[in-house]
């Protein structure tokens, strides 16, 4: 299951030492290291095999989020949560933007954190945090992955999907953002490739339907 990650890199990471008891490895403990040391392994198994063989299967994170900290600096997160990498100069094309939400103290491995904007009263950052990893989770779930660009949650009365630069996806507040993300999919799909416009799923505008509205030609 490794591709970021050599099968060495990944040994030496489980702290398994020659000489060491199978029948008494920790198996929670292993995986509890190389998830720890490893910060794209999503998860980990652990099996023994006697009388001198453990296998460590692993499933690696693919899809990764990109967001700033308090000073500007860039951040990979997974949609769970879990901080992988920081980044040097722009996140590469194909990345999804996190807008609205400011990363505090952000350490790998650790989970993410949201810093309080001094300016807003209203929301707290860790609720706008909340609101985007469902988001993100609802996203991956309706297989509307890798084509985002960018997830702006700064007003939640008002979300915004940017689909492949093609259609600003307006999803309104947080109410049945599972289901407005199920006809975002939908609607996507039933498209001409070459359309593009804006899609209102606020269910506010059009209650209950999908809106769309072409962009201008210049």
């Amino acid at each position: 299951g490794a591709d970021k990650y050599t099968a060495w890199e990944i040994m030496e990471a489980s702290g398994i030492k020659d000489g060491d008891n199978l029948l008494s490895l920790p198996n929670a403990r292993i995986s509890g290291r190389i998830t720890a040391a490893l910060p794209y392994i999503g998860s980990v198994r652990v099996s023994i095999q006697l009388p001198d063989t453990v296998n460590i299967e692993v499933t690696e994170l693919e899809v990764v989020y990109a967001l700033r900290d308090t000073v500007d600096r860039w951040w990979l997160m997974t949609s769970n949560g879990k901080i992988v990498e920081r980044i040097l100069g722009e996140p590469d094309k194909g990345i999804a933007l996190i807008q609205g939400v400011r990363l505090k103290d952000p350490q790998i491995s650790g989970n993410a954190v949201a810093a309080d904007n001094d300016e807003d009263t209203v929301t707290r950052g860790s609720d706008r945090l909340a609101v985007t990893l469902n988001i993100l989770q609802y996203l991956e779930n309706n297989s509307i992955i890798g084509n985002v660009d960018s997830v702006n949650v700064e007003d939640l009365s008002a979300i915004t999907v940017w689909y492949d630069n093609q259609y600003q996806v307006k999803l309104g507040d947080t109410s049945q953002l599972e289901y407005k993300i199920r006809c975002m999919y939908t609607a996507i799909h039933q498209l001409e490739n070459y359309r593009t416009g804006v899609l209102d799923i606020s269910f506010t505008t059009w209650p209950d339907q999908i809106g769309f509205t072409p962009f201008e030609e210049e």
